[in-house]
């Protein structure tokens, strides 16, 4: 599939970059009047792997390393952002539960929960770690 590039500035890069790697199918696909119904609606493709326990382990643990490289004792994570830092949020097929469910397991004696939703696995979850040393 050709990419029409001229179509991929007047979307802009907000646009892509919120897309994240389907985008730019997304984009061509519209760009070449292929859409359902004649509608300027953007389909995503769906990335190739729903992202995993371990790579929401990968990230927690990357937010711990940059925090230990700036010197702070503890750092706030809200699992939305970690979420969209993996990859695959905002979806229909998101894995919000996982993301809580690696924050909640990766708690240690002295941190501690600042936010949760009423049903608790939500985007909006956010956890004060102190920094392993």
């Amino acid at each position: 599939m050709k990419i029409d590039w001229k179509r991929v500035r007047e979307v802009g890069l907000t646009a892509l970059k919120w897309a994240g790697v389907g985008a730019l199918v997304a984009v061509s696909i519209v760009a070449q009047g292929k859409s359902s119904g004649g509608s300027r609606r953007r389909r995503s493709a769906r990335p190739s792997k729903a992202p995993r326990k371990a790579d929401f382990e990968a990230a927690l643990h990357s937010e711990f390393d940059k925090a230990r490289k700036r010197g702070k004792q503890h750092v706030d994570v809200q699992s939305g952002k970690l979420h969209r830092q993996v990859g695959g949020y905002p979806a229909r097929s998101h894995r919000m539960p996982t993301a809580c469910d690696v924050m909640r397991r990766a708690k240690a004696p002295g941190d501690r929960e600042l936010k949760a939703p009423p049903k608790g696995k939500g985007a909006s979850v956010v956890i004060r770690y102190k920094v392993p040393k």
